[in-house]
């Protein structure tokens, strides 16, 4: 664990001072269990408040209550955000649509509360926990919502926990309302009369052509009591409120190195205080730099660094204890930042920023053993669609040999594969820069003639064998194969167990196969009502299979695929 040390700005009393070795030493405050930095806070903000502000009222009691109901709704949270990063490309709406969006069979694990189009959520949760506590003649209700999601080229999160404790004594004419408040919002508030507190806290998706990710920071952690009597509200609140600019630095190999809190704005303050004078500090212009990515956020590391204009003050307070409270709050920022950037890591590690694209051939495509086809292509960026002056690397290539292979070709990048004897052939291409990692897979593809076996049983229908040809060949894009079928069939009419036939006919079809990726193709078929999928073959050509199961008009109907594909 390093330590971070503030030399050039100390915490004065009341006052602004510079040049004080050691004022701000973050170490003696880590590590701290995540769990226990939000209690610590909301603790001494409560110190700051009248001893009691709500007449009549139990307050310890009262607040202990707000505690064991928002303890475990913000632990939820963070645990949630933790999670975060594996739900990259699964969860409804995806970022990107596409070879990196969800695959086939990959769950989603996002809690979807609202359908926002173009946004990927991570966390949605609403927390209404209602009329829990009623002890003390008290009446509370603890709710909020916790969000993480990217949208509009950003990670964005958003926690809003309020918890509230009301308490009416006294007849019409003397009634007095006592209120007891806490809350923590992280990120933007809008009213429904569209006011704003707050501002976004985010990082940018994608790095930038410099490989730095810019955001922003804004929590605050607030608590109140106030009473309403004869002579008049009386009461008091404190809240700390933090902001930061963020700094993400991504290097060649699309790995974040370090992040910065700049500018890094820290104030504590109360009013109705016990004491005369509002107690708290603020610290402000301050930054810290360097910090790893990979460490453990509840500890203090990083390098702090004080701008020409940072300042700094206490008002009423132990400098210890102001110490402390900076300490917590700036590892309860980092362990924020730290998540959005492990989430925007994983997206443009995952192909969310960059594209390889196939701009030319390869010409030919259908290749003979010894054959050779060439092709380019260029590095785009996702967001915008700029052709991006990265490099490309052409490796693992199967039944086949790619030149150049494994060494890095700035784009327009020109390669040739030659192909050897076997089947399936492909490459992989890859570009991985401080924009991120894009990956695409180039098939040489050839012709299939397919004869198709269809085999047919159900309930209360003929047991019949059909048969549907053709010829697929590679589509302009080279991505997959296509053609022309024809499907011979008997034609049957009447009730279930009553059927005539009526002979043999011949219908139009459309044949369609997509590479699986594993060495195989996906068969799909379209009768007029669009493709679907009815089995499987190998790409070196062969024997494959399929079943399909349908509700029918007398019972369950099924069809069995034999099919066979002859290389053309």
């Amino acid at each position: 664990m390093v330590a971070v040390t503030l030399t050039a700005v100390a915490l004065t009393t009341c006052g602004q001072q510079a040049a004080s070795p050691n004022a701000w030493d973050l170490n003696h405050v880590g590590p701290v269990k995540a769990a226990d930095a939000i209690p610590e806070l909301i603790a001494a903000l409560r110190s700051q408040l009248k001893p009691d502000p709500v007449a009549g009222v139990d307050v310890p009691t009262v607040y202990a209550a707000m505690d064991k109901q928002l303890a475990p709704l913000l632990a939820d949270f963070q645990a949630l955000l933790v999670q975060a990063p594996q739900q990259i490309g699964t969860a409804p709406g995806p970022i990107v649509k596409g070879s990196v969006a969800q695959s086939a069979g990959q769950a989603s694990v996002a809690l979807l509360a609202a359908n926002v189009p173009g946004r990927e959520y991570f966390i949605n949760k609403t927390y209404d926990a209602g009329e829990q506590f009623t002890g003390g003649g008290m009446v509370e209700n603890v709710k909020g919502v916790s969000e993480g999601y990217a949208e509009n080229g950003q990670v964005v999160v958003h926690m809003d926990m309020t918890g509230e404790a009301t308490k009416v004594t006294g007849d019409g004419a003397t009634a007095q309302t006592s209120v007891l408040v806490q809350s923590l919002l992280i990120g933007e508030r809008v009213a429904a009369d569209g006011t704003k507190t707050g501002q976004k806290t985010y990082v940018d998706l994608c790095p930038d052509d410099a490989g730095l990710s810019h955001g922003k920071l804004y929590f605050q952690l607030a608590a109140a009591g106030n009473v309403d009597g004869p002579a008049g509200q009386q009461g008091g609140q404190a809240n700390f409120i933090v902001t930061a600019d963020l700094l993400g630095h991504v290097d060649d190999s699309a790995t974040l190195t370090s992040y910065d809190l700049n500018n890094l704005s820290i104030q504590r303050s109360a009013t109705g205080s016990a004491s005369s004078d509002s107690a708290g500090f603020f610290a402000d212009g301050v930054s810290l730099t360097g910090v790893p990515p990979t460490s453990d956020a509840w500890t203090s590391t990083g390098n702090a660094v004080a701008g020409p204009s940072a300042r700094t003050a206490i008002h009423n307070m132990k400098q210890s204890d102001a110490m402390r409270e900076i300490g917590l709050m700036v590892l309860f920022a980092k362990f924020h930042v730290q998540e959005m950037y492990r989430i925007a890591e994983k997206a443009w590690q995952q192909g969310h920023c960059v594209d390889v694209v196939v701009t030319k051939g390869p010409d030919p495509k259908g290749l003979s053993a010894g054959q050779s086809s060439r092709f380019t292509a260029e590095v785009h960026h996702k967001p915008d669609g700029a052709q991006l002056e990265k490099p490309i690397v052409a490796s693992d290539p199967v039944n086949g040999v790619v030149n150049p292979d494994g060494k890095p070709t700035m784009a327009p990048a020109e390669f040739t594969f030659t192909a050897g004897s076997g089947r399936p052939r492909y490459v992989e291409l890859s570009s991985t820069s401080l924009r991120g990692i894009g990956k695409l897979t180039v098939y040489f593809l050839t012709s299939y003639k397919l004869t198709i076996t269809v085999h047919l049983t159900g309930v209360g229908i003929p047991t019949q064998d059909s048969k549907l040809t053709g010829t697929i060949v590679p589509d302009p894009t080279n991505t997959f194969l296509e053609g022309p079928g024809t499907y011979t069939l008997e034609i049957y009419a009447g009730d279930c167990g009553a059927y005539k036939d009526y002979g043999p006919t011949t219908q139009p079809a459309k044949l369609k196969a997509v590479v699986k990726g594993d060495g195989s193709f996906e068969l799909q078929v379209d009768y007029g009502f669009g493709f679907n999928p009815i089995g499987t073959f190998p790409a070196a050509g062969g024997a494959g299979q399929g079943t399909q199961t349908a509700p029918g008009t007398c019972g369950p109907a099924t069809w069995t695929y034999a099919v066979q594909a002859d290389p053309a």
